[in-house]
């Protein structure tokens, strides 16, 4: 590797999608919570357009979730394919 490609490298800033996960898992986890308590109180009081409306929150929350996981891979993947990059195998 030439070393102009090694110092474009060591300056490169990687981004992480540290703190949009974070948001994603905290707003997952408040819809499922909410989602559970709509559903399982209105649906004992038989309710039950409103608890469609918890059902809608838990599939909503899923899907957030489903997003934090699916930028967890790709970061993860970025940051093995940077690894290999930054150390080269000695010969």
């Amino acid at each position: 590797m030439s070393e102009k490609r090694k110092k474009k490298l060591r300056k490169k800033k990687m981004r992480s999608y540290r703190k949009l996960m974070q948001f994603l898992w905290a707003f997952g986890l408040a819809g499922l919570g909410l989602g559970s308590i709509l559903v399982i109180w209105f649906g004992l009081h038989h309710r039950w357009t409103l608890a469609a409306w918890g059902m809608i929150y838990i599939l909503c929350s899923v899907i957030l979730l489903g997003i934090r996981n699916i930028l967890a891979y790709v970061d993860q993947n970025r940051k093995r394919k940077h690894h290999v990059y930054s150390h080269p195998k000695s010969s």
